[in-house]
């Protein structure tokens, strides 16, 4: 029997989860004063509401939350774990499953570093679960992913720079000086799994734009 299990970056619903009874590790949402398991202790809206007052960071899953995770789906009777990631050139949770993973016994555990985020993840992830459906091969289900990867095509808007500067993901004086010209970049992840500016352009409006003709002249002949 086999399960596939992602973590909380992926942006599946919860009805999908359950749909195709795919489990979810948690990453770490760490403020000052305590870290939150994400999707368990706290939400997306719960970030945004406070984001004026601080910016988190966030953090791997924990040894015990994988462990607990892995072991309640071992209790269910499976034999086989496809445990797919988020990209490894974005976080050290890929790592910290590997190694984890060769120590584990109670099941055989495949980690796939998806080299990516947040819904193209989920996109994988969905794809290995009506995979293992039909054929049950962990094989075919990380090929069809691969596939899936290497053809598609994530980018999102930054609307504001001013997070951006606060974690440290830029310089201050460039958040400061982007902020006022009003620059939003389009920001895509590459091959290796790592962020990179697409384009950056003056305006919202303008970098949805920019976004469109960059899927446009990917996918149209």
């Amino acid at each position: 029997r086999i399960a596939i299990a992602t973590d909380s970056s992926c942006d599946l619903s919860d009805e999908i989860l359950a749909q195709y009874g795919i489990s979810i590790i948690p990453l770490r949402i760490v403020y000052a004063d305590r870290e939150y398991r994400d999707r368990v202790e706290v939400d997306a809206q719960y970030v945004y509401e406070r984001l004026d007052e601080e910016l988190p960071t966030s953090s791997m899953p924990s040894l015990d939350d994988i462990t607990a995770t892995w072991d309640a789906i071992a209790d269910e009777g499976y034999t086989h774990l496809l445990q797919i990631c988020i990209s490894s050139g974005l976080s050290g949770t890929y790592n910290a499953m590997r190694m984890c993973a060769e120590e584990y016994t109670r099941m055989q555990v495949t980690v796939y570093d998806s080299r990516t985020l947040s819904m193209a993840l989920g996109l994988m992830v969905l794809s290995a679960a009506r995979e293992i459906q039909k054929s049950g091969s962990i094989p075919r289900a990380i090929a069809r992913m691969d596939r899936i990867r290497g053809s598609m095509l994530a980018a999102y808007v930054v609307r504001t720079l001013e997070y951006l500067s606060k974690g440290g993901r830029i310089g201050k004086v460039e958040g400061i000086v982007g902020t006022l010209l009003r620059i939003c970049p389009v920001i895509s992840v590459n091959d290796d799994g790592v962020y990179y500016p697409m384009s950056k352009t003056v305006g919202y409006r303008k970098s949805l734009e920019s976004m469109k003709k960059e899927f446009k002249a990917r996918f149209t002949g």
